[in-house]
């Protein structure tokens, strides 16, 4: 069995695609995911958040409300429900 790796320059990389980083990209109008009817929908438990980090997280969907990259959802629209997934970097606040 072999693995080919495939290196690259992250440096190249960010100034050859420089426009696609720039900001973060939203799409004009509204649009609608159809999904095949044959697959049952699923809802995924909640994640528990570490009580040391929750307010880091609460800020930050705050900040993300606020430039319109989520949406808070007040009830249930539908029967497909994913927990989110917090991952901190070691670069960044939250």
């Amino acid at each position: 069995m072999s693995v080919n790796v495939l290196k690259t320059d992250t440096e190249l990389l960010l100034k050859e695609y420089d426009d696609l980083f720039e900001v973060l990209g939203k799409l004009d109008g509204q649009y609608r995911i159809v999904a095949d009817q044959s697959i049952r929908p699923v809802m995924h438990p909640l994640r528990p958040l570490p009580v040391a980090i929750i307010e880091r997280v609460q800020r930050k969907l705050k900040e993300m409300a606020a430039v319109n990259t989520i949406e808070q959802v007040d009830q249930l629209i539908n029967d497909w429900v994913s927990g989110m997934l917090v991952v901190s970097k070691p670069s960044t606040e939250a």
